[in-house]
């Protein structure tokens, strides 16, 4: 049941702007069409406001196909906007038998019927960027609707995702995609000057879309030869085949975290699967999911008086304040063992900082990938991870500077990182089957200025 405060509002006219907008874009709704609206308003009302739209957003849902019932000539013929980017379209969502043959699909033939259609929005959606198949969408459109009809799609061959769990960590621009766009134009101008003086003397670079900024940044690291994939190699020192950099990438530079006592290892590790057994029985627990992982649970350090710090049960309280403190209550509950191991593991390693600024813990399993920033950080995070991959694997790479790469090992140690760089975990798969890490961090107390994505740790 889609609850009713998604009801759209349509938006009056202006000067600048379509005659109606309905806005649709939740990103916490799965697979939400204009049909499932119907519930909300008179079936009248809604066919009387569907015929004078000229745009709609249906962006950062879970679509896997097409919604031509809702939209279509006969319930939409003003529309001129579709965006359906952020989604889980793909290309057989178009052509059934292939872009070659242009066989297209009851829906998408449904949706080239749109008489007044001039762009379609399919960016941010899996392989729909592929050069063959963006022509042939185009191509059948513009004939279709009797105009030509622009289709947005991602680069062909850096397909960054709409979040950091469908991101290839190895790609370059995959890498740089957490920056926001003003830090990505102030590279792209002060730290390849040569390549940009046109821009450092003009207010261009300002005014740029990310997209532009983030082509024009690509093709400088092209231009020094930084642009190519970081091979999984390189991510695994003293191995055969691992090297300190690969030709053609970033530099990759190596650093190793503090060693935790074996004993508590073994103690978190028995912890841990017991942690996740429970989760299989349960159902994953994925309180992160934008980041690629099996499990992913957070634990907030219980506050003196909270039912999580005394052990007592409590009954959910009114008002959503109390349900959250109750709910992270239940959850200390359950999992106090594990939360007071990690305590003693990182106070083994930094009593202050455990002491004074550490205030969360992120348990996962099956960590992946996943370029991202930890924005609501407040300093730098601990990071520790055990399983069964090899020495050196599954570490933790984070952006140093413009064209250096750390890769921290976490295994069986505490690395110490700022999560507010850029940063994902090495690769760990071809070695393993299982990973588990805690993630030690803060974000509460002073804000602490980065001062370094390693915080001062050197490297080999």
């Amino acid at each position: 049941m889609v609850s009713a405060a998604v009801v759209p509002a349509v938006v009056p006219a202006s000067e600048d702007s379509p005659s109606e907008v309905l806005d649709l874009r939740r990103r916490k709704l799965s697979r939400l069409t204009l049909e499932d609206l119907g519930m909300l308003v008179p079936r009248s009302a809604l066919a009387d406001s569907l015929a004078t739209l000229q745009v709609v957003d249906l962006s950062c849902n879970n679509l896997c196909v097409l919604p031509t019932d809702a939209l279509n000539a006969q319930t939409t013929p003003q529309l001129r906007d579709l965006n359906l980017s952020k989604n889980l379209l793909r290309g057989t969502c178009f052509f059934s038998a292939g872009a070659a043959e242009q066989t297209p699909t009851t829906e998408f033939h449904g949706l080239a019927q749109l008489p007044r259609l001039r762009q379609l929005d399919l960016r941010f959606n899996e392989r729909c960027g592929e050069p063959t198949l963006l022509a042939a969408l185009r191509s059948f459109l513009s004939l279709e609707c009797g105009a030509e009809c622009a289709v947005l799609a991602s680069p062909w061959g850096q397909m960054e995702g709409a979040r950091p769990s469908e991101r290839d960590a190895s790609l370059l621009r995959a890498q740089l995609e957490p920056w926001p766009t003003k830090v990505l134009r102030a590279r792209l101008v002060n730290d390849f000057p040569d390549a940009n003086e046109e821009l450092r003397a003009s207010t261009d670079a300002a005014e740029m879309e990310r997209e532009e900024v983030m082509q024009r940044l690509l093709e400088c690291y092209r231009a020094e030869g930084l642009a190519g994939p970081l091979d999984a190699a390189a991510c695994f020192p003293g191995r055969a085949g691992g090297t300190p950099g690969t030709p053609g990438t970033r530099r990759l530079v190596h650093t190793a975290g503090a060693p935790v006592d074996a004993d508590m290892l073994w103690e978190l590790h028995l912890e841990l699967c017991a942690w996740a057994a429970r989760q299989d029985k349960a159902g994953r627990m994925r309180e992160r999911p934008s980041i690629r992982s099996r499990n992913y649970m957070i634990l907030r350090r219980p506050e003196d008086g909270e039912d999580g710090a005394t052990g007592e049960e409590m009954q959910p309280s009114s008002g959503r304040a109390n349900r959250k403190a109750h709910y992270h209550g239940k959850k200390m509950r359950q999992n106090r063992a594990l939360w007071e191991l990690a305590l003693r593991i990182v106070t083994s390693v930094d009593p202050e900082w455990a002491k004074t600024k550490f205030c969360h813990l992120a348990v996962t399993q099956n960590f992946e990938g996943s370029p991202h920033i930890d924005k609501q950080n407040t300093g730098a995070f601990y990071g520790l991870s055990l399983g069964d991959f090899v020495e050196g694997a599954g570490g933790i790479c984070v952006e140093c500077d413009v064209r250096t790469v750390a890769l921290v090992n976490t295994r069986h140690r505490l690395g110490k990182v700022d999560g507010r760089f850029p940063h994902w975990v090495a690769p760990w798969r071809e070695s393993g089957s299982e990973r588990f890490s805690l993630i030690f961090y803060q974000t509460e107390g002073n804000f602490e200025q980065p001062e370094g994505a390693l915080c001062g740790a050197s490297f080999f």
